[in-house]
Protein backbone atom coordinates (compact mmCIF):
# COMPACT_ATOMS: atom_id res chain seq x y z
CA UNK A 1 0.00 0.00 0.00
CA UNK A 2 0.85 3.42 -0.60
CA UNK A 3 -0.13 7.04 1.06
CA UNK A 4 -0.35 9.58 -1.55
CA UNK A 5 -0.36 12.96 0.09
CA UNK A 6 -2.61 15.60 -2.17
CA UNK A 7 -1.38 19.01 -1.56
CA UNK A 8 -4.97 21.19 -0.37
CA UNK A 9 -5.41 24.81 -0.27
CA UNK A 10 -2.62 27.31 1.02
CA UNK A 11 -3.24 28.29 3.96
CA UNK A 12 -3.67 32.20 3.57
CA UNK A 13 -2.13 33.61 7.11
CA UNK A 14 -4.02 36.67 6.59
CA UNK A 15 -7.04 35.91 5.95
CA UNK A 16 -9.71 38.76 5.81
CA UNK A 17 -11.15 40.17 9.17
CA UNK A 18 -13.88 42.42 9.12
CA UNK A 19 -13.04 43.16 13.01
CA UNK A 20 -9.12 43.68 12.36
CA UNK A 21 -10.28 45.85 9.03
CA UNK A 22 -11.78 48.10 11.66
CA UNK A 23 -9.40 48.43 13.68
CA UNK A 24 -7.03 49.62 11.19
CA UNK A 25 -9.49 52.18 10.41
CA UNK A 26 -8.77 54.16 13.22
CA UNK A 27 -6.04 56.42 12.25
CA UNK A 28 -6.96 58.97 14.77
CA UNK A 29 -3.22 58.23 17.07
CA UNK A 30 -0.51 55.54 17.25
CA UNK A 31 -2.12 52.57 18.68
CA UNK A 32 -1.67 49.32 19.93
CA UNK A 33 -3.62 46.01 20.29
CA UNK A 34 -3.85 42.99 22.01
CA UNK A 35 -5.39 39.16 22.22
CA UNK A 36 -7.49 37.19 24.86
CA UNK A 37 -7.76 34.14 24.84
CA UNK A 38 -4.64 33.35 21.96
CA UNK A 39 -6.36 35.70 19.84
CA UNK A 40 -3.26 37.49 18.01
CA UNK A 41 -0.52 35.40 20.26
CA UNK A 42 2.94 35.95 19.53
CA UNK A 43 3.97 37.93 16.47
CA UNK A 44 1.10 37.38 14.62
CA UNK A 45 -0.64 40.39 14.67
CA UNK A 46 2.15 41.60 12.24
CA UNK A 47 0.93 39.54 9.37
CA UNK A 48 -1.91 42.20 9.61
CA UNK A 49 0.83 44.93 10.48
CA UNK A 50 -0.87 45.37 13.84
CA UNK A 51 1.79 46.75 16.65
CA UNK A 52 1.23 44.24 19.51
CA UNK A 53 2.55 43.89 23.21
CA UNK A 54 3.32 40.21 23.72
CA UNK A 55 5.70 39.38 21.07
CA UNK A 56 9.27 39.09 21.26
CA UNK A 57 10.23 42.17 19.45
CA UNK A 58 8.71 44.09 22.38
CA UNK A 59 10.15 42.57 25.17
CA UNK A 60 13.97 43.08 24.37
CA UNK A 61 13.98 45.04 27.42
CA UNK A 62 14.85 42.75 30.53
CA UNK A 63 13.37 45.71 32.38
CA UNK A 64 9.64 45.29 30.71
CA UNK A 65 9.63 41.61 31.40
CA UNK A 66 10.29 42.12 34.41
CA UNK A 67 7.06 44.49 34.54
CA UNK A 68 5.00 41.70 32.91
CA UNK A 69 5.73 38.85 35.49
CA UNK A 70 5.03 41.92 38.83
CA UNK A 71 1.78 42.45 36.30
CA UNK A 72 -1.62 40.44 36.99
CA UNK A 73 -3.74 39.36 34.65
CA UNK A 74 -0.11 38.72 32.52
CA UNK A 75 1.51 35.45 32.16
CA UNK A 76 5.11 35.02 30.60
CA UNK A 77 5.77 32.38 28.84
CA UNK A 78 9.40 31.37 27.63
CA UNK A 79 10.33 34.73 28.78
CA UNK A 80 9.63 35.33 25.01
CA UNK A 81 6.15 35.78 24.46
CA UNK A 82 3.04 36.72 26.87
CA UNK A 83 -0.10 35.85 26.72
CA UNK A 84 -2.79 38.63 28.36
CA UNK A 85 -4.74 35.58 30.77
CA UNK A 86 -7.34 38.46 32.26
CA UNK A 87 -8.08 42.02 30.66
CA UNK A 88 -9.65 43.10 33.49
CA UNK A 89 -6.63 42.53 36.39
CA UNK A 90 -4.14 43.76 33.67
CA UNK A 91 -6.04 46.72 32.62
CA UNK A 92 -3.43 49.50 34.36
CA UNK A 93 -0.62 48.39 32.70
CA UNK A 94 -2.24 47.68 29.15
CA UNK A 95 -3.67 51.88 29.62
CA UNK A 96 0.25 52.18 30.04
CA UNK A 97 1.29 50.71 27.29
CA UNK A 98 -1.11 52.06 24.65
CA UNK A 99 -3.46 49.02 23.83
CA UNK A 100 -6.46 50.90 22.90
CA UNK A 101 -7.94 47.63 21.12
CA UNK A 102 -8.43 43.84 22.97
CA UNK A 103 -9.40 41.41 20.30
CA UNK A 104 -11.39 38.46 21.97
CA UNK A 105 -13.76 35.52 20.65
CA UNK A 106 -17.08 36.50 19.12
CA UNK A 107 -19.07 35.67 21.83
CA UNK A 108 -18.23 38.49 24.31
CA UNK A 109 -19.91 40.56 26.68
CA UNK A 110 -18.92 43.46 28.70
CA UNK A 111 -20.07 44.65 32.17
CA UNK A 112 -20.07 48.44 32.91
CA UNK A 113 -17.41 50.06 34.69
CA UNK A 114 -14.56 48.14 34.12
CA UNK A 115 -12.85 50.53 31.34
CA UNK A 116 -13.78 48.72 28.33
CA UNK A 117 -16.68 48.86 25.80
CA UNK A 118 -17.97 46.45 22.82
CA UNK A 119 -16.73 48.67 20.04
CA UNK A 120 -17.13 46.22 17.27
CA UNK A 121 -18.51 42.87 16.62
CA UNK A 122 -18.80 40.66 13.84
CA UNK A 123 -16.18 37.19 13.28
CA UNK A 124 -14.47 38.69 16.28
CA UNK A 125 -15.48 41.02 19.11
CA UNK A 126 -13.49 44.40 19.43
CA UNK A 127 -12.90 45.85 23.20
CA UNK A 128 -12.04 49.39 23.33
CA UNK A 129 -10.08 50.54 25.77
CA UNK A 130 -11.83 53.62 27.23
CA UNK A 131 -8.79 54.94 29.64
CA UNK A 132 -5.84 54.19 27.37
CA UNK A 133 -2.65 56.38 27.63
CA UNK A 134 -1.96 58.22 24.53
CA UNK A 135 1.61 56.69 23.23
CA UNK A 136 3.49 60.13 23.93
CA UNK A 137 2.24 62.90 26.23
CA UNK A 138 4.29 65.61 28.67
CA UNK A 139 3.82 65.78 32.21
CA UNK A 140 5.06 68.67 34.16
CA UNK A 141 5.57 66.78 37.29
CA UNK A 142 7.38 63.44 37.61
CA UNK A 143 6.80 60.91 40.08
CA UNK A 144 10.08 59.18 41.85
CA UNK A 145 9.58 55.35 42.19
CA UNK A 146 12.47 53.10 43.22
CA UNK A 147 11.25 49.66 41.76
CA UNK A 148 9.32 47.64 39.53
CA UNK A 149 7.51 46.63 42.22
CA UNK A 150 6.37 50.04 43.60
CA UNK A 151 6.15 51.35 39.84
CA UNK A 152 2.86 48.53 39.68
CA UNK A 153 1.55 49.69 42.77
CA UNK A 154 1.42 53.27 41.93
CA UNK A 155 -0.10 52.42 38.53
CA UNK A 156 -2.94 50.09 39.86
CA UNK A 157 -3.72 52.97 42.05
CA UNK A 158 -3.10 56.05 39.21
CA UNK A 159 -4.26 54.09 36.24
CA UNK A 160 -6.55 56.33 34.63
CA UNK A 161 -4.46 59.47 34.62
CA UNK A 162 -1.21 59.03 32.41
CA UNK A 163 2.07 59.83 34.73
CA UNK A 164 6.18 59.82 34.44
CA UNK A 165 7.78 57.65 36.91
CA UNK A 166 11.59 58.17 36.97
CA UNK A 167 13.83 56.01 40.15
CA UNK A 168 15.62 59.03 42.72
CA UNK A 169 18.84 57.68 40.97
CA UNK A 170 18.01 58.74 37.39
CA UNK A 171 16.15 62.15 39.09
CA UNK A 172 19.27 62.69 40.69
CA UNK A 173 21.98 63.31 37.93
CA UNK A 174 19.67 65.47 36.00
CA UNK A 175 19.70 68.63 38.18
CA UNK A 176 16.94 70.02 35.92
CA UNK A 177 14.28 67.74 37.24
CA UNK A 178 14.49 68.83 40.46
CA UNK A 179 11.91 71.10 40.40
CA UNK A 180 9.81 68.85 38.14
CA UNK A 181 9.21 66.08 41.46
CA UNK A 182 5.71 65.29 42.86
CA UNK A 183 2.70 63.39 41.86
CA UNK A 184 0.24 65.95 41.12
CA UNK A 185 1.00 66.46 37.63
CA UNK A 186 -0.86 67.67 34.77
CA UNK A 187 -0.68 65.83 31.30
CA UNK A 188 -0.60 66.55 27.66
CA UNK A 189 -0.81 64.15 24.79
CA UNK A 190 1.73 64.19 22.30
CA UNK A 191 -0.32 65.12 18.56
CA UNK A 192 1.10 64.70 14.67
CA UNK A 193 2.84 61.76 14.88
CA UNK A 194 5.37 60.69 12.34
CA UNK A 195 6.40 56.83 13.10
CA UNK A 196 9.25 55.97 10.88
CA UNK A 197 11.45 52.40 10.92
CA UNK A 198 14.20 54.19 13.15
CA UNK A 199 12.23 57.36 14.33
CA UNK A 200 9.64 58.60 16.12
CA UNK A 201 8.88 62.38 15.80
CA UNK A 202 5.65 64.17 17.14
CA UNK A 203 4.50 67.67 18.66
CA UNK A 204 4.29 68.39 22.50
CA UNK A 205 3.27 71.90 23.33
CA UNK A 206 4.48 72.47 27.11
CA UNK A 207 3.59 75.49 29.24
CA UNK A 208 5.75 74.85 32.23
CA UNK A 209 9.18 72.76 32.79
CA UNK A 210 8.74 68.83 32.32
CA UNK A 211 9.35 65.87 30.52
CA UNK A 212 7.69 63.73 27.25
CA UNK A 213 7.32 60.33 27.89
CA UNK A 214 7.07 58.08 24.56
CA UNK A 215 6.30 54.62 25.51
CA UNK A 216 8.63 53.09 23.15
CA UNK A 217 11.43 50.42 24.46
CA UNK A 218 14.68 52.39 24.04
CA UNK A 219 17.93 51.73 22.37
CA UNK A 220 21.22 52.67 23.55
CA UNK A 221 21.99 54.78 20.70
CA UNK A 222 18.64 56.95 20.68
CA UNK A 223 19.45 60.57 20.45
CA UNK A 224 16.60 62.87 20.92
CA UNK A 225 15.48 66.45 19.34
CA UNK A 226 13.44 68.99 20.77
CA UNK A 227 13.00 72.22 18.81
CA UNK A 228 16.26 71.39 17.01
CA UNK A 229 18.44 71.06 20.22
CA UNK A 230 19.50 67.70 21.29
CA UNK A 231 18.16 66.90 24.69
CA UNK A 232 18.79 63.95 26.94
CA UNK A 233 17.50 60.49 27.00
CA UNK A 234 15.82 59.48 30.48
CA UNK A 235 14.96 55.71 30.99
CA UNK A 236 11.44 56.16 32.47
Amino acid sequence: KFLVMVPGTRVKFDAPSTAINWIKADQSSPLRVTGAELNLFGDYSAVYELENIVSSAPLSSGELVNLFRATPGLLCQMDWVVQVTNVVAAHPVLNFLNVKYILTPPAVEVQDGLGYRLAHHSDLGVLENTEVWPRAFFCDKIVPLSSTEEFVSYLYAHSRQPFIALTPTEISKQTALAQTEGTNSTSTAATNYTLLPNSTAFDIHANSAGVACLTEGQGRDFVTTVNGEIKPVLTV
